[in-house]
């Protein structure tokens, strides 16, 4: 015996969730309850100051350092979405001001260390010169012409001046 159908109303069978929909002459209030449209979950904001902590740690990472923290503080009270993003900008803000505090360190060391081979003490340019406190004076007897060729220089570096 075959459950009978109206010839109008074709059957349709369960449906892919294993409930029958209601008959077509079916009345809304008897039997089923009312559906209403599913409601989805609110997604939670994302912390502003997360997202602030993130760029100023590529621009200036101490500010994103403080701005990490303190968004952190404020996500822990709220419950606000980006404590992955302000952990990231307070880690990055600590990463790139060791490099820059390093940095700096090598950079000041470099400049001494060029300043210390310039101006070694051991070693004074003008003294090795041989320029001294005794003056020499060069007496040469002749008139305005006094260096006139090769000879006048050899008679200069015979008296060892």
């Amino acid at each position: 015996m075959q459950p009978s159908q109206e010839p109008w109303q074709p059957y349709q069978g369960p449906d892919h969730y294993g409930v029958t929909p209601p008959p077509v002459n079916w009345q809304q209030g008897y039997g089923y309850p009312q559906q209403y449209p599913m409601q989805y979950p609110v997604a939670r904001p994302t912390n502003g100051l997360a997202v602030g902590a993130l760029v100023a740690s590529l621009v200036f990472a101490p500010l994103g350092i403080v701005l990490g923290h303190i968004a952190l503080s404020q996500i822990k009270k709220t419950g606000e979405e980006g404590r992955g993003l302000a952990i990231a900008g307070t880690v990055i803000g600590y990463v790139l001001t060791v490099i820059g505090i390093i940095t700096w360190i090598v950079i000041i060391a470099f400049i001494n260390a060029v300043n210390d081979y310039e101006y070694d003490d051991e070693y004074d340019y003008y003294s090795s010169l041989g320029s001294s406190s005794e003056s020499t004076t060069v007496v040469v007897a002749g008139g305005d012409d006094a260096f006139s060729g090769p000879s006048d220089v050899r008679q200069v570096l015979a008296l060892g001046v």
